[in-house]
C-alpha cells in the first residue's frame, strides 16, 4: 500500500482507538494517553537538551574566539613553546587578507613567557601584547574591576590587565605594581601596574597564564 494512501486508513484508525466508545478502546485509552504523554515528554526533553548543549557550544565558542581569535596567523614551527617566532606580513598580504569574505578586523599581537615577582611569591606568567588598534569589546565585557591599559604613540605602556585568578593568587589590586622578569641571553626586568582585573569565564587553564600588556613591551 502506498505510504500516502494509507494516511487517512491511519488517522481513522488512531481517531477510533482515542475517541472510540466501544469496550476494548475504553480499556486501551489510558494506555494510549500513557504512552503518547511519554512520547510527548521524551521529545520535549531531547529539545531542551539539544537546545542547552547548542547554547553552551555557541557560548565557549565566543569566549575562546573573544579570548584567542577566529584565526591566527603564525609562524609554522614545531616548538613548544609559549613565545612563537615573528612574522613579517607586507601591506600587499594584509590587504589580501583583509579583502577576505567575513574579515572584521585584524590585530598584531605576540607572547613572550616571564615571571612575575610580588614581595617573595614568583609565578610563571605569559604576557600577550596587543597593539594599539586591539579589538577591546572582548575584555572590555570581561572585566571585573578597573579598565583597559591605554597605550599611548610615544613608548611602550606599562599598564597590564590581570586576571582574577593571578590577583588573588598573588594579591594585586588596581594600582599596585610588580616586577617582570623576563629569561633571555641576558636577564631583563620591566616594573608594570595593574590597571584592571578580568575574568574570560573559560576556567584557570587560561586564566592563570595570561596577562595582557602592549605590544610595544614585548617588542623592547
Amino acid at each position: 500500500m502506498n505510504s500516502t494512501r494509507g494516511l487517512p486508513f491511519i488517522r481513522l484508525y488512531a481517531w477510533r482507538l482515542l475517541f472510540g466508545n466501544s469496550e476494548g478502546n475504553q480499556t486501551l485509552k489510558p494506555v494510549v494517553r500513557i504512552a503518547t504523554t511519554g512520547i510527548v515528554l521524551g521529545m520535549t526533553a531531547m529539545l531542551l537538551s539539544t537546545m542547552v548543549v547548542t547554547g553552551f557550544r555557541d557560548e565557549i565558542t565566543s569566549k575562546v574566539t573573544g579570548f584567542v581569535s577566529n584565526y591566527r596567523i603564525a609562524s609554522l614551527s614545531n616548538s613548544e613553546s609559549f613565545e612563537e617566532q615573528p612574522i613579517s606580513l607586507s601591506v600587499g598580504k594584509l590587504s589580501e587578507v583583509r579583502s577576505i569574505k567575513g574579515i572584521r578586523h585584524i590585530q598584531e599581537f605576540a607572547h613572550k613567557a616571564a615571571l612575575l615577582k610580588t614581595g617573595d611569591d614568583i609565578s610563571g606568567i605569559v604576557l600577550k601584547g596587543y597593539s594599539r588598534d586591539r579589538d577591546t569589546s572582548f575584555f572590555a565585557s570581561r572585566l571585573k574591576s578597573g579598565r583597559l591599559p591605554e597605550y599611548n604613540d610615544s613608548t611602550y605602556s606599562k599598564e597590564v590587565l590581570v586576571s582574577e585568578h593571578i590577583a588573588r593568587k598573588t594579591g594585586l589590586k588596581i594600582g599596585d605594581d610588580f616586577l617582570v622578569f623576563f629569561i633571555q641571553n641576558d636577564r631583563k626586568v620591566r616594573k608594570v601596574e595593574v590597571c584592571g582585573i578580568y575574568n574570560s569565564g573559560l576556567g584557570e587553564e587560561f586564566d592563570q597564564l595570561y596577562v595582557f600588556c602592549d605590544l610595544g613591551l614585548i617588542r623592547k
